[in-house]
């Protein structure tokens, strides 16, 4: 799950990837620092070593670091695809409260086939099939 995503051989490397390699201003270094804090304070990596090896660890740090990659370029939209596929009870747990925390910083679209447990984080609901909006559904699960 999620391993063969990475490329870099540690979690700093991973998060900065796409940061631009030459000499940029100093406003852009300092806003990519400033996204660069604020995701891993969100996603709840700052208690691992930003040295750690990405494909070692557990999935739901797995998918913290995910989130993390995408959070760094500091979006107004995070666009999600069935976030806790693949994750056992307890990192579902701390997926879902973490999108309920960044819920309150930036708008989220998630799709995803598990609506109850992911119901606390939804503003509005669309049913789909065969490709297309069949309708609204109600927020309550």
């Amino acid at each position: 799950m999620l391993s063969w995503y990475f490329v870099a051989d540690n979690v700093l490397e991973e998060v900065t990837f796409g940061w631009p390699r030459q000499r940029g201003s100093f406003q852009l270094k300092e806003h990519l620092a400033l996204g660069l804090e604020r995701a891993i304070n969100w996603v709840g990596l700052n208690g691992i070593s930003l040295d750690k090896d990405p494909h070692s660890l557990s999935g739901g740090y797995k998918r913290r670091l995910a989130l993390a990659i995408q959070l760094v370029q500091i979006p107004d939209l995070l666009i999600l695809d069935e976030p806790l596929a693949g994750l056992d009870w307890k990192a579902r747990a701390d997926v879902v409260e973490l999108l309920k925390h960044l819920k309150k910083e930036l708008t989220i679209l998630v799709v995803s086939h598990d609506l109850k447990e992911l119901a606390a984080l939804v503003d509005r609901s669309w049913r789909m099939e065969m490709g297309g909006v069949l309708k609204e559904e109600p927020i309550a699960f």
